[in-house]
């Protein structure tokens, strides 16, 4: 992905967009002027990071990403690097023992069967709550107090070695609503770190699902970045039979198509949190339920962090499975070109299709990556005279067996015609005479010197039947990037 304008720009641009696709304009003027108003939250602005790792109840499983610090009130400029030590942050209020708050003592989360627990963050969200009251002309929470009797705690999570909780309530004219986050590291330090309020005008909750900032009711669609003891998350409280995605990569559909991909982001119970560090361009999250868009919005955070790509027992596995007689360090060399021919795509799973000696006695294998689509990406590498390694860059297989699929083709690296057909045991090429040539086979491929000019190769199975009839050259489609 490439970097944007500037966070702030960014979100602009979005949430416009979120608009005009998502939400209907509302009938009156008044209502689109209080509508536009309603986002006046308690945000701060920041920057994101190369890296993300999707924390889903507060257990890491493969995404990262960082911003300011809520916990303190400050905000930090977006160039600054991460603070090395996190300054403490606001004392801990005393409980208000005459607020008659709900008896509430379950919610969601890992830790929302602790009663007491949830008691105690329910108790300190409607402290920040309080704390938080900007009752002042023109502030969307201009109505009344707010209403100790409507504070519910919609989540309590265990997010690394915090507890985080999410708590709001609605002013006794149920005219707006508040959100505070909560966190500490035990039941007796937490505390209300900051939120946001959202005016309760007509129809508010359909023009906050869609931007995903519905924080209040039995049903949040809730899609925020809040920084918990210096250390930034991306944070989703959706429905629990929803689905959330983040835009990733490209990927290659069944019939060898490049498509726009997009990554699902482990939820559990409806929850996930994204952790940040560093610099990056942006996430992409779509939140659907039973198929239908429920909320689209980019969070200034880092984009899902490609792992290293294959790891080495991945490699052992394929060269082990590979047919042929396969050269193990060739084989980790050819999917450095693979990588770069894929660049932009989500990668799958690397794959030997088959190795052998050429003629003039130097290696060659045909290796691919398979798609989850079951589509893949094929490319050739061959061992050079002076050093090094060759190739003639690679092109898509659409899904379907492959051993009923011929691949031929004339390798200028080791000047023979190379034929490779797993579910083969003979192969025949036709030369510009049209006489028929066998080609020395072994184990589901072969190589013939002096026929780069064949017209077609032919290749049969164990019951001498014909798998296939291919002219060298052809049945890959062209790689995503042109390779």
């Amino acid at each position: 992905m490439t970097d944007h304008d500037s966070t702030a720009e960014r979100d602009i641009r979005g949430m416009l967009a979120e608009r005009a696709d998502e939400v209907r304009p509302q009938a009156d003027l008044a209502g689109v002027v209080i509508a536009g108003y309603r986002r006046h939250r308690n945000r701060t602005a920041v920057g994101a990071a190369v890296a993300a790792a999707v924390v889903a109840a507060g257990v890491p499983v493969g995404l990262h990403a960082a911003r300011g610090d809520a916990a303190t009130g400050r905000t930090p400029a977006t160039s600054s690097p991460p603070a090395v030590t996190c300054p403490p942050g606001n004392p801990r209020p005393a409980p208000d023992r005459g607020a008659k708050l709900p008896d509430q003592r379950t919610a969601r989360g890992s830790l929302g069967g602790d009663a007491a627990l949830v008691r105690e963050v329910l108790m300190q969200g409607w402290l920040g709550i309080k704390l938080d009251d900007q009752r002042q002309p023109g502030h969307p929470a201009a109505g009344g107090p707010p209403d100790p009797r409507t504070t519910r705690v919609q989540l309590v999570e265990r997010v690394g070695d915090l507890i985080v909780g999410e708590v709001y309530a609605t002013d006794t004219g149920h005219t707006w609503a508040a959100n505070q986050w909560v966190a500490g590291r035990s039941a007796d330090t937490v505390t209300g770190v900051g939120g946001g309020t959202a005016a309760l005008t007509a129809g508010a909750a359909d023009f906050d699902r869609p931007l995903g900032q519905l924080f209040y009711g039995e049903q949040p669609v809730y899609l925020d970045v809040r920084s918990f003891q210096c250390t930034e998350y991306g944070i989703a409280v959706v429905p629990p039979d929803s689905q959330l995605t983040v835009a990733g990569n490209r990927t290659i559909d069944a019939a060898g198509h490049v498509v726009a991909g997009r990554r699902p982001v482990p939820l559990r119970d409806g929850i996930a949190f994204i952790k940040a560090s560093g610099m990056g361009s942006g996430l992409d999250l779509e939140v659907r339920r039973h198929g239908q868009l429920l909320a689209k919005r980019s969070l200034p955070l880092g984009t899902p962090a490609e792992p290293a790509w294959p790891t080495a027992d991945q490699l052992e596995q394929a060269i082990r499975a590979g047919h042929g007689q396969v050269d193990g360090p060739l084989v980790k060399e050819a999917f450095g070109p693979v990588q770069y021919g894929l660049r932009g795509v989500q990668l799958g799973r690397p794959e030997v299709i088959w190795g052998g000696k050429a003629p003039n006695g130097r290696p060659l294998v045909l290796v691919s990556v398979v798609f989850d689509s079951g589509a893949r990406y094929v490319s050739d590498a061959a061992a050079l005279k002076g050093g090094g390694f060759g190739g003639r860059g690679g092109g898509i297989l659409p899904a379907g067996p492959l051993d009923r699929h011929v691949f031929a083709f004339v390798s200028a690296d080791v000047r023979a015609l190379v034929v490779v057909a797993t579910g083969g045991v003979r192969a025949e090429a036709v030369q510009p005479d049209n006489s028929v040539v066998p080609i020395p086979w072994h184990d589901g491929g072969g190589m013939l010197a002096g026929a780069d000019h064949a017209k077609l190769v032919r290749v049969y199975d164990a019951n001498n039947r014909l798998i296939e009839e291919r002219k060298p050259g052809t049945g890959l489609l062209d790689g995503p990037n042109g390779l």
